[in-house]
């Protein structure tokens, strides 16, 4: 598991400075563990999105946004609302910030900032993908 926190709304909001729609993607993996993706949490920061002037194309869950297999089947599923979006923003560790930005031509901006807890996560270690900084600057 890679524990992970949200991003305060101006963070994210500077991420999407120049994006003015924007698709939502939430991991139910452990980001939803971590109170990062699940739906509450993706309800209010899509109400923060709207409140600040972005709209917001679609919103769709992952089962975990680290397995490219499960995201190439969300993106192709939702690819109207992908396709209408200027950017598109990741409610994941960094992991599935980079497994979304490799299935798309977008701009992916992370959500969450993933901390590190110790001992081994067990994903990709063998290429470098998430440092679990707690600062992620992945977009």
């Amino acid at each position: 598991m890679i524990a992970s926190e949200l991003k305060p709304m101006e963070e994210i909001l500077g991420f999407l400075e120049q994006d003015k729609t924007v698709f939502v993607v939430a991991c139910d993996g452990c980001a939803t563990g971590c109170q990062v993706s699940d739906p509450e949490h993706v309800a209010e920061t899509v109400a923060g999105l709207e409140k600040s002037g972005k709209s917001v194309a679609g919103t769709a869950r992952v089962e975990m946004a680290c397995n490219q297999g499960l995201v190439a089947l969300m993106l192709m599923q939702q690819i109207e609302a992908v396709g209408a979006a200027d950017g598109i923003l990741v409610m994941s560790c960094g992991v599935g910030v980079q497994t979304v930005a490799a299935g798309v031509e977008k701009p992916v901006h992370p959500a969450a900032n993933s901390i590190y807890v110790g001992g081994f996560a067990g994903l990709w270690r063998s290429e470098p993908r998430c440092a679990e900084c707690g600062n992620c600057v992945l977009d």
